[in-house]
């Protein structure tokens, strides 16, 4: 249980912790061509086209942002994070932490998880004073279909039993997941080179104000692939709210350092 005084950096680390100590992964494998035969042919030509084929099979993955920024709702100016997150793919999970201050004074953290088939969104200012702690049916599904937002970086996901996908053209393909009690499922765009561009759903909730949800559109972007560890891999996110009236953006951010099968320290 989390203490009220307990950082979230500390609850990130040790949910980090008890995700790593869960692996069962004993041998290092390779991906080979025949890995991905099983996928749609646009997602195939991603792995290929972006140097998976012949790398070590990927387990986890923990990306790190800079450049960072949230808009807290459609009003607010936009506030500089430092954002952080792992991802696993054995038992799907994606653990992310928000630092920050609060007109550069007051210390503001947010963790936003999905693991063990719930999600939640804990927020703290001033390590002390809980804002938010989000959880439930929406927060358990909409922390998923984030986690599958970024299915096509981590592979061992992509081709697990528990996914579906469907081709809807050469260009954009339908995926779903089933995990524990929830099902959430997008469509993935690819442009003419087979990079990942944008992903859609209609499967996250908006939490209004007046702590009701509501399913509206949600997309994020994947913009400027460069090659990280031998792996193309974008290095500008953003993640976009399509209301009725307008979109509004909330989350622009440059990635910084990408690692693959990080281990118990």
């Amino acid at each position: 249980m989390t203490s009220r005084f307990t950082s979230l950096k500390r609850t990130y680390l040790t949910e980090v912790g008890e995700s790593l100590s869960e692996s069962t992964t004993t041998k290092t494998e390779y991906y080979t061509e025949n890995d991905f035969s099983i996928l749609p042919e646009p997602v195939q030509k991603y792995f290929s086209r972006c140097g998976y084929v012949g790398k070590e099979k990927i387990y986890n993955i923990r990306i790190a942002y800079d450049n960072s920024f949230i808009k807290m709702s459609p009003e607010k100016n936009w506030l500089k994070i430092r954002y952080y997150q792992t991802n696993f793919s054995e038992n799907p999970t994606r653990l992310a932490l928000i630092t920050s201050k609060i007109i550069g004074v007051f210390p503001f953290e947010g963790r936003d998880k999905y693991q063990n088939g719930k999600g939640n969104m804990l927020i703290k200012l001033l390590k002390m004073f809980t804002v938010a702690d989000a959880k439930g049916k929406e927060m358990d599904e909409s922390a998923l279909v984030t986690l599958l937002s970024e299915v096509l970086f981590m592979p061992n996901l992509a081709l697990k039993n528990q996914m579906t996908w469907n081709t809807i053209d050469n260009y954009s393909v339908e995926v779903s997941i089933k995990d524990k009690e929830n099902k959430v499922s997008g469509i993935v765009y690819l442009n003419s080179n087979h990079d990942y561009t944008s992903f859609f759903t209609q499967d996250r909730y908006y939490s209004f104000k007046d702590g009701s949800y509501k399913k509206i559109k949600w997309s994020c972007e994947f913009e400027d692939y460069q090659s990280i560890n031998g792996i193309l891999f974008p290095t500008y996110v953003k993640a976009i709210w399509h209301m009725d009236d307008k979109s509004y953006e909330y989350f622009k951010a440059q990635i910084k350092n990408v690692q693959h099968n990080i281990k118990v320290k």
